[in-house]
């Protein structure tokens, strides 16, 4: 895994001690400002107090957020730094250069958190290349800055492992099964599919799924940009893990 779950535990006890007070209380922070992170960044996109409120709001009614706000796994840096990394995207493209860099930095630390991380960057260069008004970007140099100082501060993963026979990537390579061979199997999608009505709840599991296809809807038959961004960074990867699952287990975190 990546180191930053243990750097956070680390920070906390040097804090306080070693209890399990402390060893938590970093999820604890970290889903309060992931709360405001969305709060914002919807309240930004959509021009309304009341959806940033309650986009804010809707991640606490979960089972698995609710659990990741008091349990530290590598998941809670993960989604907060994911949110810092779309939001400053988003406001790079949209408002002012000068995002790009925290946006790449967020990134950096995203991908010490959790390797899904890497995700974000097709997903990004997607965006920038589906929408005539962004597509100028690719030819300026900030991207590419923040894409430097990102990799900057992954680096350190990829020694780690170059020295230590590359045993994450492995693993990774292992959990997908890659060099078994090719096979689907129907129960393992059904499990995945069963694992996320779980977590999310039925009712805000069918909320969302209607969700996705409106926002998918509105970004690309209607141009409007903000659904766009939001579904080119969340529907691809539900596809790609719910494709994932038919071949191997795909974990509900």
């Amino acid at each position: 895994k990546g180191p930053m779950v243990a750097f956070l535990i680390f920070l906390m006890t040097s804090l306080g001690e070693d209890s399990v007070f402390f060893i938590r209380l970093g999820a604890v922070i970290i889903s309060a400002l992931l709360s405001i992170v969305v709060y914002l960044l919807a309240k930004d996109m959509f021009k309304s107090e009341r959806i940033g409120f309650v986009a804010g709001l809707l991640p606490h009614l979960t089972l698995l957020f609710s659990a990741g706000s008091i349990l530290l796994t590598t998941d809670p840096p993960f989604l907060l730094f994911w949110g810092l990394t779309l939001s400053c995207f988003y406001r790079a493209v949209k408002f002012n250069r000068l995002y790009w860099y925290p946006a790449g930095i967020s990134f950096g630390l995203g991908f010490l958190s959790k390797y899904s991380t890497v995700f974000f960057l097709p997903l990004a260069f997607a965006i920038l290349r589906c929408h005539p008004r962004y597509r100028f970007w690719l030819k300026r140099r900030e991207p590419y800055v923040a894409l430097a100082l990102g990799g900057i501060l992954c680096y350190p993963v990829f020694l780690w492992n170059a020295r230590h026979q590359w045993v994450a990537f492995r693993h990774l390579l292992g959990q997908a099964h890659a060099g078994h061979g090719f096979s689907l199997s129907l129960l393992g999608f059904l499990e995945f599919l069963g694992s996320q009505i779980a977590l999310i709840s039925p009712l805000l599991f069918a909320g969302l799924v209607f969700c996705l296809y409106q926002s998918s809807r509105a970004g690309f038959s209607q141009n409007r940009e903000e659904h766009l961004f939001l579904a080119l960074t969340s529907v691809p990867i539900l596809i790609f893990f719910s494709l994932l699952s038919l071949q191997t287990k795909v974990q509900a975190n």
